[in-house]
């Protein structure tokens, strides 16, 4: 309790003297090195009594980069009385509970109220925004290698520890949590061996508006065309082999998305569903009717920006064109 009393005056401190949450970050870090035990054994006694199984499933947000799926997330998380890793999860990834008792101290399940990111990144909007928490999955998953894992990729002890993880969080809130990192969208084998009746939310978009967004995205980032990019499919080693980028992007969303499409026979129709891009705004109530949890108070409304503009030259889109019709898409 005095960590927590502590991390709240830290917390008020923070927002008069530091500008930038990068400093805060550190400075968190700082602090959970050095109360660590103290941590530990606060989140161990908040373990104390929850049951190992769970009315709710963890929801998944899954698809390929640049469809929209960080302002479905951010939407969702926003207006639905629901859990979510937020950036103190991600600060906090090694004691993933304590991250959202820390969060319902600080923040009392207010909503966020942010609908800005780079590239999935949220920290700019403060530590109660939506995150990707890689962090949490790297304890288990080799993301910057690999990102398909298939059920026996990972041993009992490493399932058991994201079961455990995972499921002290929903049944300490009474609440389902709802994830979006799309490489969860290649180890959806994986996490139906861990939670059989995981539900996952499938966002697609127009190839070629998603392939141009890839293109441009590695442009603003200083890369070369025809470096991969983000989530890796199971052939990402051939994949990013080609030298041809506008090849590349083509292939490697195809991929993505085909994985996602076969294995989403294994999951149950009712706990799967597929929202386009382009009509996310219809698709919206979908997929809160979907999840099936009351609205959140005092949130904000935002009207979502559907962007269908080709801006890339005529014979770059001729190039991503070409590619989409070898496929036979």
């Amino acid at each position: 309790m005095i960590i927590l009393i502590f991390l709240n005056g830290v917390n008020n401190k923070m927002k008069r003297y530091f500008k930038m949450y990068n400093y805060q970050n550190k400075f968190l870090g700082i602090l959970g090195k050095l109360f660590q035990k103290k941590i530990d054994r606060y989140e161990n006694k908040a373990m104390n009594n929850i049951k190992s199984y769970s009315k709710y499933s963890p929801i998944f947000i899954v698809g390929a980069p640049r469809t929209g799926s960080t302002i479905l997330f951010e939407k969702l998380t926003n207006e639905l009385d629901l859990l979510y890793p937020n950036n103190l999860s991600w600060r906090f990834y090694n004691n993933f509970l304590f991250s959202f008792l820390l969060s319902k101290r600080f923040y009392n399940n207010k909503a966020h109220n942010c609908f800005d990111s780079d590239h999935g990144g949220t920290l700019g909007c403060g530590w109660n925004a939506p995150s990707e928490c890689g962090t949490f999955w790297r304890k288990w998953i080799d993301i910057d290698n690999k990102n398909f894992y298939d059920k026996d990729d990972l041993t009992k002890q490493e399932k058991d520890e994201i079961k455990q993880d995972v499921l002290s969080v929903i049944n300490k809130f009474d609440k389902p949590i709802l994830f979006k990192n799309l490489i969860n969208g290649q180890m959806i084998r994986l996490l139906l061996d861990i939670f059989p009746n995981a539900k996952f939310i499938f966002v697609k978009r127009d190839m070629l508006l998603t392939a141009q967004s890839i293109l441009k995205a590695k442009r603003k980032n200083g890369m070369g065309d025809s470096e991969y990019w983000s989530i890796k499919p199971k052939n990402y080693q051939k994949l990013k082999q080609i030298k041809n980028p506008y090849e590349q992007i083509i292939k490697q969303i195809h991929y993505i998305e085909k994985q996602i499409i076969d294995d989403s026979k294994l999951i149950a129709k009712e706990n799967f569903l597929k929202v386009n891009y382009e009509n996310l705004e219809e698709d919206l109530v979908k997929a809160k009717q979907f999840i099936g949890v009351e609205k959140r108070e005092n949130y904000k409304n935002h009207e979502i920006y559907i962007s269908n503009k080709i801006s890339l030259k005529d014979e770059e889109i001729k190039s991503f064109k070409s590619e989409i019709a070898k496929l036979g898409i």
